[in-house]
């Protein structure tokens, strides 16, 4: 039955219940920082081993690595749904059904890996060719997705247990098991790349064993609280489909925003191996950052999803409040710290003079818009959090239709080199970035996407 409550006033915030919601949102984005730097901090050890073993294998594992990022990032409706489902059933009081939902959201989530691992193996040449790397840069790229593709069917499922665990307000056990699993995969990969030299295929194959050991254990926490609760860990076909059916939206939606990410990449690849190099050192510090942020983000998914379900519309406009706060000064504070260490950083990836003479100034120019991207980031997880896919998906189609055009323009009329890098940065936290936010705060500051919410449950 839908609710009927009135919109709350503004005024009736407390500074008291500021600092309830401020605890709330920390209590849970503290340990969420560390899942999130997981991945990214793989990402960076690779880029760190293999940026000393040669520039075209540090040019591979970043052509290879966005192919990957992109085919992750299309299916991270498996994590989003789940905690948003699972949050709203945990807030009704229903923490067993909150359970089920996890569990079959991971089978879905193997399922769709499966599918996935096999078709990058095999069409590793291709999706290397559409990215335009060539010559030894591309002999790489096609190496490392096929020792990393099996891979996917084991992230997928980390992504719905992890989505899971929010739901169920617990971030603490994602968080050591992430951890673990980071730390052990750096001596891992550091044994296959210099202990048995095997460059970039010995990279793949080391975070592929780190991501089997996070989605394992993850899932044996999910299994025993199942059993626990007396739900079945059987796969479900009608409730698969069903929990597939959710985040098919965010599908759209996620295909726009990694349609960004990928003309980076796209347009630094055609700038030559150096420029590459250097924006494969910006992308990797740039999006360990943004997991940082984005950690407060998921804090607010499983917030407003929790007081959606319990019906209490104060605290959805609560937790709206203090999260783009916390978003938008925590996104100034790391702009300070990457301006402040541009200098220092792209040699912990590379000793190659060229790349780290371009590699400082585009860390400058990504590092400006962090106060924008914080903001975006904590607007995109409060909808999300509501279930507010549809909006989601078609507002978010808009975003990659006015930022493609001016950042091919920008790369033709001023071409590449220093200025080509740090131009294409500021397109992408000026432009990209910019007309998120537009989008996503028109839709906040409305009611519709909260009684939107509350009808569905």
């Amino acid at each position: 039955m839908a609710r009927t409550l009135r919109p709350m006033k503004r005024s009736t915030i407390s500074h008291k219940n500021n600092g309830v919601i401020d605890r709330q949102i920390f209590a849970l984005a503290l340990p969420v920082l560390g899942t999130l730097i997981a991945e990214p901090l793989l990402t960076m050890a690779d880029s760190a081993m293999i940026g000393h073993v040669g520039t075209a294998e540090l040019g591979g594992l970043g052509t290879g690595s966005a192919i990957l990022n992109f085919v992750v990032g299309m299916c991270i409706f498996v994590q989003y749904t789940t905690t948003s489902v699972a949050g709203k059933r945990l807030g009704m009081g229903d923490r067993a059904g909150a359970i089920g939902c996890g569990i079959q959201g991971m089978w879905m989530a193997a399922s769709i890996g499966v599918v996935l691992s096999i078709a990058v193996w095999y069409f590793a040449p291709s999706l290397t060719r559409i990215m335009g790397a060539k010559g030894d840069v591309a002999q790489q790229s096609i190496i490392y997705l096929h020792y990393s593709s099996p891979g996917l069917v084991f992230m997928l499922v980390f992504l719905s247990a992890n989505g899971a665990m929010r739901g169920l307000m617990n971030t603490q056990i994602p968080f050591i098991v992430s951890t673990i699993g980071t730390f052990a995969n750096i001596p891992l990969n550091a044994f296959f790349i210099y202990g048995l030299h095997l460059g970039v295929a010995g990279a793949g194959l080391g975070t592929v064993i780190a991501q089997a050991f996070m989605s394992i254990v993850l899932f044996s926490f999910i299994a025993k609280a199942a059993y626990h609760y007396s739900v079945p860990i059987r796969p479900i076909l009608r409730q698969i489909i069903h929990s597939g059916l959710q985040g098919a939206p965010l599908v759209i939606r996620t295909l726009s925003l990694q349609l960004g990410v990928m003309t980076t990449v796209w347009i630094a690849i055609s700038m030559g191996k150096h420029i590459l190099g250097a924006h494969q050192i910006v992308r990797s510090i740039y999006f360990f950052t943004v997991f940082s942020m984005d950690a407060l983000a998921i804090a607010a998914q499983a917030l407003i999803a929790n007081a959606i379900g319990a019906g209490d519309r104060q605290k959805v406009r609560s937790v709206i409040s203090r999260c783009i706060f916390w978003g938008t000064i925590s996104g100034a504070a790391l702009m300070l710290i990457l301006v402040s260490l541009s200098a220092v950083l792209p040699h912990l990836f590379t000793t190659d003079a060229a790349v780290l003479d371009t590699a400082w100034i585009g860390l400058i120019a990504c590092a400006v818009w962090l106060p924008l991207s914080g903001a975006v980031f904590m607007y995109d997880g409060i909808l999300i959090g509501a279930g507010d896919v549809r909006y989601l998906a078609f507002s978010q189609l808009i975003v990659p239709l006015i930022y493609l055009p001016v950042a091919f323009s920008m790369r033709y009329l001023f071409g590449g080199g220093a200025l080509g890098l740090v131009l294409l940065w500021c397109g992408y936290g000026c432009v990209f970035m910019g007309v998120r936010l537009i989008t996503l705060v028109l839709r906040a500051r409305s009611d519709e996407w909260i009684i939107k919410a509350e009808n569905k449950i």
